[in-house]
């Protein structure tokens, strides 16, 4: 038996309430946004060169889960 867990494609209380709350979760999903293009980047540039940025692809997916894991 798998287990899935739900995925939520709307959610009106996700970011709180007032303008600040949204300002800081914009920010924050910008920021998540560039480093996954980055790493997509990297990953992509080691895909034909594999003796160049051999860890850092993997790196940074792991540092940004340990810090998406914290923020619950």
């Amino acid at each position: 038996e798998m287990a899935f867990t739900m995925i939520k494609i709307f959610d009106s209380h996700h970011i709180g309430y007032g303008r600040k709350a949204y300002f800081r979760h914009c920010l924050n999903a910008l920021r998540y946004a560039l480093i996954l293009q980055g790493t997509a980047l990297i990953v992509f540039v080691h895909a034909f060169l594999p003796f160049f940025l051999v860890n850092v692809g993997s790196l940074s997916v792991k540092r940004l889960n340990d810090e998406l894991q914290c923020k619950d």
